[in-house]
């Protein structure tokens, strides 16, 4: 069972909340309200900032994810299409378990 709560880096639409830590409900609130003109929720780690995972959403069911895992690592990137769904796999990164993860295609963002 993973943690209620992990310490990272937060930033939801521009804006760097100050709050050192994410619980899963946080996460679910964040993802489901993206929208408007700066869409994006970024999560980091605090013992890396070249590590993090991100999301845009690009319409209602339609979301570009991307992860980064370090300084000499590429920033990979898929579609998903579903909010629950995205707030599954940034958890899933932000706690190491890369099940969910590795069944998707990925492709380098650049």
């Amino acid at each position: 069972m993973m943690p209620e709560r992990a310490n990272v880096t937060l930033n939801v639409g521009g804006d760097d909340l100050g709050i050192p830590f994410l619980t899963r409900s946080m996460l679910d609130l964040w993802v489901h309200a993206l929208h408007g003109s700066n869409p994006f929720l970024i999560v980091g780690r605090t013992d890396d900032d070249r590590r993090f995972i991100q999301t845009y959403r690009n319409a209602p069911a339609a979301f570009t994810l991307q992860y980064r895992d370090g300084a000499e690592a590429d920033v990979m990137s898929t579609e998903v299409d579903a909010p629950g769904a995205v707030a599954d796999l940034i958890w899933d990164w932000v706690h190491d378990d890369r099940t969910r993860l590795d069944r998707l295609a990925w492709e380098n963002a650049f």
